[in-house]
């Protein structure tokens, strides 16, 4: 009701309470809005998503062509059914059956008939959600206006079925849904779900993201896509949120800001808060709680294949996105000590930025490219996965971490949703140490590893087909007559450009499934040649290329380059520098100046493999992480070396963690010696005078032999000047303040 001036001068004394206005005014709404909503009725589909309404439009379709081909009123059916009519009945069924029999296509095949028909509809599933969409249409086409012409009998118009919900069991729907597992069996369809639930760890999250760039000339994409693609798995990882919360993040959900740390007052640090908006949430819902989005918290981490700060930060320079005018990420990373009092600055976003993406990704792609990665990393099609297993194994670690409440407000949804859809068929526990305790023995990591998806990978699989496998494809008919009259419609456009995309359509089939034929056999016969103890490395195809002629794609040499980077986990300013230029396109040759170029950069690095469980990791650094997390116990008594063992020889290692590093280093080479030495206890605290014994230790120093039973190496300086007595320094607490090699990677004022 628009405002009217008062005429009465004392009005701003008196006020006048909501609703007790002017009558003819509060009349004059009030008529107006029954005039509105008599002519509008409650449309229970606006609440609707518009991809369940394109479902359930397309399901009514099916219905009312069916209804006409058999001559059928598609709206008395519906009447009838709710009477219990066994024609109605017979007609529904009829229509199940016919949807599944019609669902053939033809799909091009590798034998001489060239193609074949191939079922759309594989699984019971399916049609449960069929009926489930055809009930809910009939229900708001048909007997949603019957019930308001016949309202004494309006509970005699209704009809319920769930595909989730399997309640209403006295009604004609829910009988005609008990019958459909009938149905399924005498078709071929499979009552189980066609996918096999698996859940994905640490590990394997690393290696996506480790296959992400070190293949990137097989993964082609582009910088932005890739660097988003690798964004949306590190998120998905830490709270297992589904792929559409995360494949799209805008900067108005992401805050930087500068952070004093709460260890050392005089260090800031570089953190993010982030907002997590779920999906799968009702439109235009009245919300009580706040349980449609979750905040977190991140900072930079040691790993820099998942410190999703390094990424973020070089994304927000590469658009110009801080009010700040930053144009380097040294000047977001390295920070100077907070004014006394202030303990937090924010980072502001210009505003013409907070509505753009710091990292977009299409849904399609995010999937194409999964698969991508889970095919070149040589994962066998058996272990296949979907994303869906990030959000299981997400789920899964915040399960073992947190309270079942906040896990379910973390994943969005409930504790019995949670026990039914999210736990993987193949466990990750030892139940054998459960049942028989410590006659069990020590198995835990060796269970753990058995259910990991991506253990039986083989990373020398096969990636593409060869050129004569490709050449052969030409001499099909279907290729050759496709050929023939793309040659002819030189002269129409438009019909020469659907004739390249039926070809490359075809070739695209051809493609994958000669490759999965060639990778089958190959799986086949190194399974058969490894249990023989026999050398597999002549089936070894590493060095393959795509015989179809391919556009380059920007910046993959460069994406390679600084994948072994990531993998050396630098410095967080450095890699979000690469990780800038990379975004900006630049060329190798600026992005690495020749005379910068390492022979250690040009070779691939050797694999590093964990001796004590027998798995490899890509580097050493990978190889400390999992040593460190998961064979800790390992160290608390003395043990046999399993290599050793392995090799037929018994050498004793002593109860210290940097005793196996020595026997590592001096028996089985240094690029499977974990990095376990000892390292002085940081302290927590502000200043110290550096005394004289820790200059001494900083001369240089030369290793000597391990002693037999010695367990850790034995290091002597040769004194230098004490220049450095007396002096005050900072005790960080961080792992660079005592390890060497690390400073000549890390830049001064980088907090990694």
């Amino acid at each position: 009701m628009p405002f009217k001036p008062h005429e009465d001068m004392e009005w701003p004394i008196s006020l006048t309470r909501a609703r007790a206005g002017n009558e003819d005014d509060i009349l004059a709404v009030a008529l107006e809005a029954l005039e509105h909503y008599e002519n509008n009725a409650i449309d229970d589909s606006e609440f609707l998503a518009d991809k369940t309404k394109r479902y359930l439009q397309e399901i009514w379709s099916q219905w009312l062509r069916f209804a006409e081909r058999i001559k059928a009123h598609p709206e008395h059916t519906w009447l009838a059914l709710c009477i219990g009519s066994d024609e109605a009945k017979a007609r529904c069924r009829a229509f199940l059956e016919s949807y599944v029999r019609t669902s053939m296509v033809k799909r091009p095949c590798l034998g001489v008939e060239e193609w074949q028909e191939v079922r759309t509809v594989n699984c019971a599933v399916t049609l449960e959600d069929v009926w489930a969409a055809l009930v809910r249409n009939a229900d708001e086409n048909v007997l949603k206006r019957k019930r308001s012409e016949d309202r004494e009998r309006a509970h005699l118009w209704s009809l319920r079925y769930s595909s989730r919900d399997k309640g209403f069991r006295s009604s004609p729907a829910y009988e005609i849904g008990q019958w459909i597992p009938q149905l399924a069996l005498k078709l071929g369809l499979s009552l189980k779900q066609l996918f096999t639930k698996r859940e994905t760890t640490p590990e394997d999250i690393i290696l996506i993201l480790s296959t992400l760039w070190s293949r990137a000339e097989d993964i082609r994409c582009s910088p932005s896509t890739r660097v988003a693609f690798g964004c949306s798995i590190i998120l998905g990882g830490i709270g297992g949120w589904r792929p559409k919360s995360v494949v799209a993040i805008k900067y108005e959900q992401v805050q930087f800001a500068w952070v004093r740390d709460p260890f050392d007052p005089q260090i800031t640090r570089l953190a993010a808060t982030v907002t997590i908006r779920h999906v799968k949430q009702r439109q235009n819902r009245i919300q009580r709680g706040q349980r449609s989005e979750v905040k977190f918290s991140v900072t930079t981490v040691p790993c820099r294949q998942l410190c999703l700060l390094t990424f973020w930060v070089s994304r927000a320079l590469a658009d110009n996105a801080f009010e700040a005018g930053f144009t380097t990420s040294g000047q977001v990373f390295r920070a100077e000590p907070l004014e006394p009092g202030i303990d937090y600055v924010p980072l502001l976003w210009k505003s013409n930025t907070k509505e753009r993406f710091i990292h977009s990704i299409s849904y399609n792609t995010y999937w194409s490219i999964w698969n991508r990665a889970l095919f070149v990393s040589g994962l066998r099609d058996e272990d296949a996965m979907r994303p869906y297993a990030m959000r299981v194994g997400g789920g899964g670690r915040l399960d073992g971490s947190l309270t079942a409440p906040l896990r379910n407000f973390i994943l969005s949804n409930s504790t019995e949703v949670y026990e039914h859809s999210y736990l993987p068929i193949h466990l990750n526990k030892d139940l054998m140490k459960v049942a028989y305790r410590d006659k069990a023995g020590q198995n835990e990591e060796m269970v753990s590893m058995m259910s990991r998806a991506f253990l039986r990978r083989d990373p020398y699989a096969p990636v593409y087909i060869t050129k004569d496998d490709f050449a052969s494809f030409e001499k099909r008919n279907d290729l050759s007559s496709l050929r023939k009259q793309y040659r002819e419609a030189k002269d129409d456009p438009v019909k020469a450009q659907k004739i390249k995309a039926r070809i490359k359509y075809l070739l695209d089939w051809l493609e994958r499934l000669r490759i999965q034929e060639v990778r089958k056999e190959y799986f086949d016969e190194v399974d058969r040649l490894r249990a023989q103890g026999i050398s597999t490395h002549h089936l070894r195809t590493t060095q393959a290329t795509n015989p179809r002629k391919q556009r380059e794609v920007v910046g993959s040499t460069v994406a390679v380059r600084i994948g072994k980077l990531l993998d050396e986990d630098v410095a967080p300013a450095s890699a979000a520098t690469l990780l800038l230029a990379y975004l900006q396109e630049i060329s190798e040759r600026e992005v690495f100046p020749q005379e910068q170029i390492t022979a250690h950069e040009c070779q691939p690095a050797a694999p590093s493999r964990c001796l004590l469980c027998n798995y490899t990791y890509a580097n050493v650094s990978s190889l400390t992480r999992h040593v460190r997390r998961h064979h800790e116990d390992t160290f608390h008594e003395s043990f046999d070396c399993p290599e050793c063992q392995r090799n037929g020889e018994i050498r004793r290692i002593s109860a210290l963690p940097m005793a196996w590093s020595n026997h590592v280093m001096r028996y089985h080479g240094k690029q499977h010696t974990p990095n376990l030495w000892s390292r002085p206890k940081p302290e927590r605290e502000g200043k110290r005078k550096c005394s004289k014994a820790v200059v001494t230790a900083l001369g240089k120093r030369r290793k000597v032999e391990d002693e037999p039973g010695k367990g850790e190496f034995e290091w002597k300086g040769e004194q230098t000047p004490e220049a450095h007595v007396g002096e005050e320094f900072w005790v960080t607490g961080r792992c660079y303040d005592y390890d060497e090699p690390y400073l000549e990677l890390s830049e001064s004022g980088c907090i990694p």
